[in-house]
């Protein structure tokens, strides 16, 4: 318990150790309580796909009520299914067109940022520096997590939230969300001894509950500002997310809170986590990089022309990388249940008594050697057309995959690629040392030098 309570970022590379070593099934000790760990995929898809069977542990019951009471992650099993089949109904990919021409304006902003990084007349994070990195490749250092962070969280605060947040609001938020998430995990191997009344006296949970209600009074201002809203002025603009969430909670403020919360900062960190690994996968698998800036020029244009949402479907090879990316390195690699009943495991025929807990260790799912070709290495191709992703030729079983550098600069890894590591949170989020700090410290995401692309006297269509 110790081990993870105070080095928790290690979970994974432990677990993905363990799998190693005895296999697709093995127990595991975290905080008070043991677990059985299945990476088999029919495990993993009868896990996640009945919960009636497979209950939340009471840890995660206990931090979702703190957090996010009466959301979508804390409700009852009656009450989660019928919030998720009315969020079906208004927020989905059909919203996506409308939204678009302001998201375009989100990743302008984005963009603007790094070409000054490019030519070190700006900073994204504060990590710039000359020189340094791979092979010592001259350029200016730019934090990918913080950079697709700011344009994540832009997306969702302007666009899908409608707010019209500046740069320092938004700062503010994501560093208390930062620090909700490093607080999580802590508290959720601390269950229920960091709980315990008796211990309340030494605010254990003080950087948990502090961010929390932080986060809960800054989204409770969200949705208070749409509640006041004029009939005329909400007739007036297009309809968004924060409607749809407003409208799931009928008559419950707090539901409501819970609801933007989630959509919000689990939705912003996780997407910018994502599209940070996708970007190190991309620029560190050999040729790569050429074959997303060829399949771009190809679909969209030359550098600075405008993406439109219609170029999206056909960036085949560009979607492949992000399929893969996510194969390797999920938002979550795992998920905790408790056994309702009796059970049986399909992997080894295991009796699982009901009150057992149980983890779906799906990341290792997701590189099963005895499903995927080349499970560790990272090949798009294996998701273009013709393409065979598992070993066998067929499609992908259930349970086996259950995931959830473009434009005018060139761009490298700013260290070396083993320097990226994987640290378990409440994403797997990636991260680096900051040479100015003792080892071990992770305290960078993924920095790349960002150079401008050579000219080729073609003129181009600027992006307005």
């Amino acid at each position: 318990m110790f081990r993870f309570f105070t080095a928790p970022h290690t979970l994974g590379d432990v677990l993905f150790e363990l799998r190693s070593a005895l296999g697709p099934t093995f127990r595991f000790r975290i905080g008070l309580h043991t677990l059985i760990v299945t990476c088999d995929p029919k495990d993993c898809s009868r896990i996640a796909g009945r919960p009636a069977e497979w209950r939340r542990p009471p840890a995660m019951d206990m931090i979702m009520n703190t957090i996010v009471p009466g959301g979508l992650f804390s409700t009852t099993l009656p009450d989660h299914a019928e919030l998720r089949r009315k969020l079906r109904g208004v927020f989905g990919p059909a919203m996506l067109p409308e939204f678009w021409p302001a998201f375009q304006k989100e990743m302008a902003k984005m963009v603007e940022r790094m070409e000054r990084a490019s030519k070190g007349a700006d900073g994204i994070g504060g990590n710039i520096g000359q020189g340094g990195g791979v092979g010592a490749v001259s350029g200016h250092e730019v934090d990918l997590v913080t950079a697709y962070g700011n344009a994540a969280y832009g997306f969702i605060f302007n666009v899908a939230f409608g707010a019209a947040y500046d740069q320092a609001t938004m700062d503010r938020v994501i560093a208390v969300n930062a620090a909700l998430l490093k607080a999580m995990m802590p508290d959720i191997v601390g269950y229920p001894v960091l709980q315990w009344k008796l211990f309340a006296p030494l605010r254990l949970r003080a950087r948990l509950l502090e961010a929390t209600a932080s986060l809960r009074a800054h989204y409770g201002a969200l949705v208070d500002a749409r509640l006041a809203e004029a009939p005329s002025d909400a007739a007036a603009r297009p309809t968004d997310l924060l409607d749809a969430i407003v409208a799931l909670g009928g008559s419950d403020r707090e539901v409501m809170v819970s609801n933007a919360f989630i959509f919000g900062s689990a939705g912003g960190v996780t997407t910018a986590e994502a599209a940070s690994w996708a970007t190190y996968r991309i620029i560190t698998a050999s040729g790569c990089l050429d074959a997303v800036t060829a399949e771009l020029e190809a679909v969209v244009g030359p550098p600075g022309t405008r993406l439109e949402f219609g170029h999206i479907e056909r960036l085949t090879y560009l979607k492949a990388c992000w399929k893969e990316s996510l194969r390797l390195t999920p938002p979550g690699i795992f998920f905790e249940r408790v056994a309702t009943r009796d059970s049986v495991l399909q992997v080894d025929g295991r009796v699982v008594p009901a009150g057992t807990h149980v983890m779906a260790f799906f990341g290792a799912a997701q590189r099963d050697p005895a499903l995927w070709l080349h499970p560790e290495a990272f090949e798009p191709a294996r998701w273009m057309p013709g393409g065979s992703a598992v070993a066998t030729g067929a499609d992908i079983p259930p349970g086996a995959y259950i995931p959830f550098s473009v434009g005018p600069n060139n761009l490298r890894l700013a260290v070396p690629p083993d320097a990226v590591r994987a640290l378990t949170g409440w994403a797997l989020r990636p991260a680096c040392d900051d040479p100015a700090g003792p080892p071990g410290n992770l305290s960078r995401g993924v920095p790349v030098l960002l150079t401008p692309r050579a000219t080729t006297g073609v003129v181009t269509q600027q992006a307005p």
